[in-house]
């Protein structure tokens, strides 16, 4: 089992946190994704609603 891997500085994945696209994260290497949060922000807001209704 290897415990440490060895880290190449050449590699880097700019993260950019947002609302709507929760995460877009771009790299160097030519990959790119987007975290969509709408999802998220959907969830949190029915537990927000849902809280202050127990309250």
């Amino acid at each position: 089992m290897k415990l440490h891997q060895a880290l190449d500085k050449d590699k880097v994945l700019g993260i950019d946190h947002g609302v709507e696209n929760w995460l877009t994260c771009l790299s160097n290497v030519g990959k790119s994704f987007i975290i969509n949060g709408r999802h998220l922000k959907s969830v949190n807001q029915w537990y927000n609603k849902h809280t202050a209704t127990i309250k």
